[in-house]
């Protein structure tokens, strides 16, 4: 019969063994405690956690999702302190940017912005990106001019009154063109005005009634002066203020029209 031998300690022995055994039992357990202080009371030992991650740039402005424009411009702001920007174009290499950033030449297609902060040691922040489509400009519509025509003032022009009412612009057309051709509109603007009289709130224009279905016709090589019926018309408005700068003054007119 088999017995189990023991070993019994007494004093500085003992307690020597029974810190061996919580250090052991600590191990074992994955929490380690040493015992301080005058009453030996267990003190745990701090173990650094990792650091958090950088939060990711906020893209506050940027081009619109759908653009014809080639220059794109992005500002990005931050939730941290002391960080540095980096940025990249259709997966491009990661580059150094501000907090605005513009690119002058973005060809056409679809493009992918990114950017994110970085600080000193390896640290940096998820990424934040934006999503944009350029598209071919759209040419101008070609708006035919028709053949040329002249539109000249054939008489000395109307006297103005405050509230006289309209007045009709003598004019005379002239055609150049070895065939007739349709005057379809005709028109006139104010210029220039005498100083202190501003025409956009002295005078007042209407364009000639013609139209394509209400046209003059210019024979080839001909000219034709307008009637006062079909000629556009001027007027000095009375605007209840103090006119006196466009006494005795003179307009600067310019014609123009279209014709098929």
């Amino acid at each position: 019969m088999l017995r189990r031998a023991t070993t019994q300690r007494s004093g500085k022995g003992a307690a020597i063994a029974l810190l061996a055994g919580l250090l052991a039992a600590g191990a074992a357990y994955g929490a380690v405690r040493t015992l301080s202080g005058s009453g030996h009371q267990p003190k745990s030992l701090s173990v650094g956690a990792a650091r958090p991650r950088l939060p990711r740039p906020r893209i506050t402005a940027r081009p619109d999702a759908q653009t014809t424009s080639p220059i794109a411009t992005f500002r990005l702001t931050d939730g941290a302190p002391r960080v540095e920007f980096r940025c990249s174009l259709d997966a491009s290499t990661w580059r150094a940017c501000g907090r605005t950033v513009t690119y002058a030449a973005v060809e056409t297609g679809t493009h992918r912005f990114s950017a994110r902060v970085v600080r000193p040691g390896a640290q940096q922040s998820r990424v934040a990106f934006f999503i944009w489509t350029v598209d071919a400009p759209v040419p101008p519509p070609v708006i035919p001019t028709g053949p040329p025509f002249e539109i000249a003032q054939s008489g000395p022009p109307p006297l103005l009154y405050p509230g006289a009412g309209p007045s009709p612009l003598p004019v005379t057309l002239s055609n150049p063109n070895p065939d007739q051709i349709q005057v379809t509109s005709l028109s006139v603007a104010v210029t220039a005005g005498p100083t202190g009289c501003d025409p956009r709130a002295n005078v007042s224009i209407e364009p000639s009634p013609v139209s394509s279905a209400d046209h003059l016709v210019i024979p080839a090589g001909g000219t034709l002066p307008v009637t006062a019926a079909q000629a556009p018309t001027i007027e000095l408005v009375e605007s209840g203020r103090n006119q006196d700068a466009c006494r005795g003054g003179s307009f600067s007119l310019s014609f123009n029209g279209s014709a098929i």
